[in-house]
């Protein structure tokens, strides 16, 4: 394809095959100003140069050219001046007759050396006159200068910092306040001795916290629908054993404490919490902590009882208690009045209030439930079905075929939800191995003729009934449709009949040797699930009843959760704390000082819930920051002329075509390739070019998949887009191996081959807007290739370092030792 100079006027170009040497092209310069000076000097409004922009050798003048060598070249700092402009671009340059501009144009008279006498070296001289500077002297005295005047800057930015510091101090507060005559020197002394113990008096003793609960109280009349009703949670966080002296208050810490001023003798292993959540407004408060050495029934199941009935008391109805699968919970739960196991006797999910005699329903922390199902299935191996045999093997052969042909069928699933023993404890990996995208990635597959999922049904009608079951119990979005929707009025009946046909689904699971899966040792994996249909069953129609909807992620354990990261968080580099340590941190939080929620760990945080203050008079919850940066927005396209090594096809063995997960997720990607293209393309008629209009069902079996996952929010991408697609991908494993980080493809070198494979053929069905551009410079045909190439190396990229990282850290010691050390206590 010729290359025309970018010059007004100009019609000279380049060829490949062009011999002419009268004329030589020249590419605009990489440097910001003497670029900008290059497109000032065309007077082209709007004109942006593009890596094949040229300027030919007729506009510049002959002293810009440096011919010394054997090859003609600009000289630095050249600037094009010779153009053809029309009457209204010429300047017209005016004589100046002015006695100054005369005087300014003539030559300035130049002062001679004065001549040396003989025998004088030039060293004396320059001695008696230093006129002249000794650039390695100047250069040290001005680093030695340069590094002082940093000195003091850092200095001075550490002394504005620790002013900073002691102005927000009590002390000189209270000396301001002396200042200003506001304060009696009586009463300076004493708050001089209180100054800096403010904190210290908050009470956050083991036990129930009156303060917070009187906080609730107060807050519950002044806005009754709001903190009217709650959800309460009990959960235990292990601490450090260890023995520790308070100087203020003169006790030893670190031994069982229960908060009724009993005598222990027992070291403390765990803090167990209790918190509410109400059930309208994004709020939540933890009331009471315990230091205990082992979780109990017995003790646990009284100290719930004297919760229940303290927020009672203050007027406050507690709806339902939320909890996880430990064996002291389901205990404890038995001795309160429920009947958690289908052994022939009716199952019954809630227990009697002990003050106000209403039923308080029993839920099983969806989360926890998740992760049990996931460890069930990869225990057991296989369990039967109404509808077959549910594998565990199908998700291993998933992760296999997606790790040989080096691309994924829109799903997460990877070694680490395989080999989970390492982040068990992750919410987020449960979630994405027993997801839908997982059962659509397997139904693809059998559907595509891979034998070892011909036998899939199963598995995939396993996952998908946990996978709408999770989302089910725990949504949260007001706004969100399908199983992730609230419960309300227009969608209960709906809601109710599925909730029906997955516990009859659950209850019919069994294990290989006919034993049903709800009487085996792992039966939480299927049976928390059940409490929670029947818990919803009776609460949620009740609940319908004060309000439109109802968010069930209110009843999750995540927010306890949370705070058990925050008390993690701010012991810095120590995230398993000691007595004194948790106290500390309780108190800190009751304040709201201090303390922030962690953003990273097994949980993290799907809503704006805040803990309460116990001070705070509003608890407003400021409003969540949804705005989206698109990063690298205006990104520079390389030059495919660029000095990059060959790429040597001579013996390539791969096929033209993929198998069919690859070529299934080849379309799948550049549908988001299309996406991502649009956002930066202003021309129509090439965003037009680069979709389908018809239905991904009628355009093959390359694009099952793509019809699986299409909800109608998908583009379909055009034949084109997926040829350019195609290619790019084949260029990329023929370079490098796709699961390493070792890929020498850059992208230049991408848009090179791909750009030589595909030539001129208008596989966009552009027709002749192709050459409808400015002077012929660009081309929307290549301009589209060069598009898709940039963000598809992008994508591409981003998924082999993902790759390459998860296998470094396939078997990393330090998270998994962390784990051991927070969860065994010591």
């Amino acid at each position: 394809m010729p290359d025309f100079c970018a010059a007004y006027g100009c019609s000279n170009q380049r060829t490949e095959t062009s011999k002419d040497n009268a004329v030589t092209f020249h590419r605009f310069p990489k440097e910001g100003a003497r670029r900008q000076a290059w497109v000032q000097a065309l007077k082209r409004e709007g004109f942006v140069p593009k890596p094949r922009t040229l300027i030919c050798s007729c506009h510049f003048v002959p002293d810009d050219f440096d011919r010394t060598g054997q090859t003609v070249r600009l000289r630095e700092g050249a600037i094009p001046s010779i153009f053809n402009f029309p009457k209204h671009l010429s300047k017209r340059s005016r004589s100046r007759s002015s006695r100054t501009s005369k005087s300014a144009g003539e030559p300035y008279p130049t002062q001679q050396a004065p001549a040396r006498e003989p025998g004088v070296s030039v060293t004396a001289v320059l001695q008696d006159h230093q006129y002249c500077l000794d650039p390695v002297t100047t250069k040290k005295k001005l680093k030695e200068y340069q590094d002082q005047i940093e000195k003091l800057r850092r200095e001075l930015r550490n002394a504005k910092d620790r002013e900073r510091r002691q102005r927000k101090t009590v002390r000189c507060l209270l000396q301001e306040l002396k200042e200003k005559n506001m304060l009696t020197e009586e009463l300076q002394q004493k708050l001089d001795f209180y100054s800096g113990r403010w904190l210290q008096t908050v009470d956050a003793s083991p036990g129930l916290n009156i303060c917070l609960l009187d906080m609730l109280q107060k807050r519950k009349l002044e806005d009754p629908d709001r903190f009217g009703q709650v959800c309460m949670m009990v959960d235990g966080m292990s601490i450090k054993r260890q023995m520790q002296y308070e100087a203020h208050t003169r006790t030893m810490r670190g031994l069982v404490d229960l908060g009724m001023g009993l005598d222990e003798t027992a070291v403390a292993k765990e803090a167990l919490v209790f918190m509410v959540v109400g059930l309208k407004g994004h709020w939540k408060l933890p009331i009471a902590f315990y230091f205990v050495s082992t979780v109990s029934p017995d003790p646990q199941k009284i100290l719930l009882l004297n919760a229940l009935e303290a927020l009672h008391d203050r007027g406050i109805k507690v709806v339902c208690v939320t909890m996880d699968g430990h064996i002291s919970n389901i205990a404890m739960c038995n001795m309160l009045g429920c009947q958690l196991k289908l052994d022939g006797h009716p199952l019954k999910t809630s227990f009697t209030h002990p003050s106000s005699g209403e039923d308080v329903h029993l839920i099983m922390d969806p989360c926890h439930m998740l992760k049990l199902a996931r460890n069930m299935l990869k225990n057991y191996g296989s369990i039967i079905s109404p509808s077959g045999t549910v594998k565990w093997q199908h998700i291993v052969d998933l992760n296999d075929v997606q790790e040989r042909e080096g691309l994924h069928a829109a799903n997460k699933i990877t070694r680490r939800h395989v080999d989970f023993e390492g982040q068990k404890m992750k919410v987020s990996v449960a979630a994405q191995t027993l997801s839908r995208s997982v059962a659509l990635a397997l139904t693809a597959l059998k559907d595509a003729g891979y034998q070892q999922f011909t036998a899939s049904s199963a598995t995939v009608e396993f996952i998908q009934v946990i996978d709408r079951l999770f989302d089910l119990m725990n949504s949260r979005n007001p706004r969100a449709g399908g199983f992730k929707s609230p419960l309300g009025s227009r969608n209960w009946e709906e809601m109710l009949g599925f909730m029906a046909e997955a516990r009859s689904y659950l209850a019919s699971l069994k294990m290989i040797d006919g034993t049903p899966l709800h009487r085996s040792r792992r039966y939480l994996s299927v049976m928390g699930f059940i409490i929670n249909i029947s818990s919803f069953t009776t609460m949620i129609p009740a609940l319908l009843e004060t309000q439109q909807y109802v968010c069930t992620y209110r009843f999750s354990q995540d927010h306890l959760e949370l705070f058990f990261n925050s008390v993690r968080a701010s012991g810095g580099w120590n995230n398993n704390p000691s007595v004194v340590g948790f106290t500390n941190y309780f108190r800190h939080v009751m304040v709201r000082c201090g303390i922030n929620p962690g953003e990273t760990g097994n949980v993290q945080a799907q809503d704006g819930t805040a803990c309460l203050s116990a001070i705070a008079i509003s608890s407003a919850v400021p409003a969540d920051d949804d705005d989206d940066d698109d990063e690298n927005d205006n990104f520079i396209l390389p030059s495919p002329y660029d000095p990059t090594a060959g790429l040597v096809l001579d013996h390539t063995y791969l096929p033209n075509r993929f198998g069919a997960l690859t070529e299934n997720a080849i379309v799948y990607i550049a549908g988001f390739v299309v996406k991502c293209v649009q956002k930066k393309q202003k021309c129509e008629v090439c965003c037009s070019s680069l979709v389908s209009s018809a239905l991904p069902s009628t355009l093959g079996d390359n694009y099952h998949l793509l019809a699986l996952r299409n909800n109608g929010g998908l583009l379909i991408p055009s034949a084109g887009t997926v040829k350019v697609v195609r290619c790019a991908e084949q260029c990329i494993r023929r370079v490098c191996n796709v699961s390493s980080a070792a890929c020498q493809c850059s992208e230049a070198l991408l848009q090179r081959v791909v750009k030589a494979e595909i030539g001129s053929e208008d596989i966009f069905n552009l027709g002749n807007h192709i050459e409808e551009t400015q002077d012929g410079i660009d081309n929307h045909h290549y301009n589209l290739i060069s598009h898709i190439l940039a963000a598809f190396y992008k994508l591409r990229q981003h998924h082999i370092a993902k790759l390459h990282t998860i296998q470094l850290q396939s078997k990393s010691l330090r998270r998994k030792l962390c784990k051991v050390v927070l969860f065994q206590g010591y």
